[in-house]
């Protein structure tokens, strides 16, 4: 019948057969029927042997080992899941923190951009956005340029004049008192002068009180430099308020040669201011003149 052949021992005619009897041995389940089919069609002392072996090697040493490997690996399963969400973990956190700085950041951005789009939207008039396009044109830049390069030249045409200066000497000392004492110029010429007469000052010589500028240049050249510098610094002073005017103060400050222009502008007033309360400035207000120069800066930076 079926039961009779579901609870009879199994066949071991085949391989496949032989298989599950050996699986079914090892799991202590049935075995001794299949040990007695073996007596019987083999050997007694045989079949005792190799069942024998089977349950000691099999039953308890190999499925212990195997249930061993795989509880170790089902650990280091664990294990590795346990490490796979920590580090997970990890990287969502930071992950967190990046968006929230992030965030943070296009906040500031968002608001900075607000504020400009505020200051920007603001209303002007037609008389300033005309003033910003002025001095924002390429006709403006180069007339700049060009008055920096005039500006250059006039500081850089003072020079000293030897033969003018002892000419002007010698005319300036021949109206003088004569005594014994002999004053010698520079070059071949020698007047005879009072020594008290002859004094040395800032910027020059005074004879008796009479100014004698060192640099001894013509007076028209003097003159011409003079008002040169005059007119130079008030274009440029002009410059720096129709940029005030028409970028506004953060406007002009964004840019460093703005600044710098500012700056020269500025100095070139006090020492105006100087020459003018003092006549004269002496080493100071060289130094103060000779700070124009730097203008040549913005000039070579243009090319």
């Amino acid at each position: 019948s079926l039961l009779s052949r579901c609870f009879a021992p199994l066949p071991l005619s085949c391989h496949r057969w032989a298989c599950f009897a050996i699986f079914q041995s090892i799991s202590l389940e049935g075995w001794t029927d299949i040990m007695y089919t073996l007596q019987d069609g083999w050997s007694l002392w045989g079949a005792r042997m190799f069942f024998f072996l089977l349950i000691v090697i099999g039953a308890m040493f190999v499925i212990n080992l195997a249930l061993a490997v795989i509880a170790d690996n089902y650990d280091s399963a664990t294990e590795r899941e346990k490490k796979l969400l920590e580090e997970e973990r990890r990287i969502r956190e930071e992950e967190e923190d990046r968006s929230g700085v992030t965030q943070e950041k296009a906040n500031r951005a968002a608001k900075k951009k607000k504020d400009a789009d505020a200051r920007a939207a603001k209303p002007r008039s037609p008389a300033v956005e005309k003033i910003r396009k002025l001095v924002e044109s390429n006709g403006f830049m180069a007339f700049i340029m060009a008055l920096i390069l005039i500006n250059t030249l006039t500081l850089s045409a003072e020079h000293f004049d030897l033969g003018y200066f002892n000419t002007s000497l010698y005319q300036l000392a021949s109206s003088l008192p004569v005594n014994s004492t002999n004053f010698p110029l520079r070059g071949s010429i020698e007047v005879n002068t009072t020594a008290e007469l002859i004094q040395e000052g800032p910027g020059g010589l005074f004879i008796n009180g009479t100014n004698v500028n060192l640099l001894s240049m013509p007076l028209w050249l003097g003159d011409l430099l003079e008002y040169s510098n005059y007119v130079l610094t008030a274009m440029f002073f002009i410059e720096m308020v129709l940029k005030l005017v028409g970028l506004g103060l953060r406007g002009y400050v964004k840019s460093g040669f703005n600044v710098f222009d500012g700056v020269i502008v500025i100095v070139s007033i006090i020492e105006l201011g100087i020459y003018q309360l003092l006549g004269g400035g002496g080493g100071f207000l060289s130094v103060l003149r000779a700070f124009r120069l730097f203008r040549v800066f913005k000039l070579a930076s243009s090319w």
